[in-house]
């Protein structure tokens, strides 16, 4: 894997190629801490991800960072991991699996709208997955379609089927749905 990034990294220094910052960097309104802090967020989310994995084994070794190992756009963002806010974060996230998995079989589950979201609960997020709960997607679509992380979207949708706003499909509804699709 390391030597399949420094050969990237060298096929993209003889092509020129210019990071997305850099690109971005000449553009009217291009704010560079914004765009470090989104880059930041979404490399602890994907390391987050990855620690939260049921099974896998990790090694992790002390010292400096190798520049290898990262590409031109995290280097260029001077990204920082604090491995202890990772690593509790990762737990915690676990920990919630495990209420997720109680409301959330799989990803194959279909919800409806159950009763009307109340205001303290209607946030954006909430909305926009309370509008896709037709009875017809699956949780792996909601998952594809809306802009959140896979936990994020599983974990809002456990919270919904909690306060009754969201609710499994039944097999009746489920067999309606079979025999209209005919």
């Amino acid at each position: 894997e390391v030597a399949e990034t420094r050969v990237l990294h060298t096929v993209a220094k003889r092509q020129g190629r210019r990071t997305l910052k850099s690109l971005l960097r000449g553009r009217k309104g291009f704010e560079e801490q914004r765009f470090d802090k989104a880059v930041a967020a979404a490399v602890r989310e994907e390391v987050i991800k990855i620690l939260g994995m049921r099974e896998a084994n990790f090694v992790f070794e002390e010292g400096f960072r190798y520049d290898a190992y990262f590409d031109a756009e995290q280097l260029g963002c001077d990204i920082i991991v604090d491995p202890p806010l990772v690593v509790n974060e990762s737990d915690r996230r676990l920990d919630e699996w495990d209420r997720i998995s109680s409301r959330i079989q799989s990803e194959g589950d279909i919800f409806l709208r159950g009763k009307n979201l109340t205001e303290e609960f209607q946030t954006l997020e909430v909305t926009r997955l309370y509008d896709l709960l037709d009875g017809i997607r699956t949780v792996g679509d909601l998952v594809e379609e809306l802009p959140y992380s896979h936990y994020h979207v599983m974990r809002l949708l456990a919270d919904m089927v909690e306060k009754g706003v969201a609710m499994r499909a039944t097999d009746e509804h489920l067999m309606r749905l079979a025999h209209d699709a005919e």
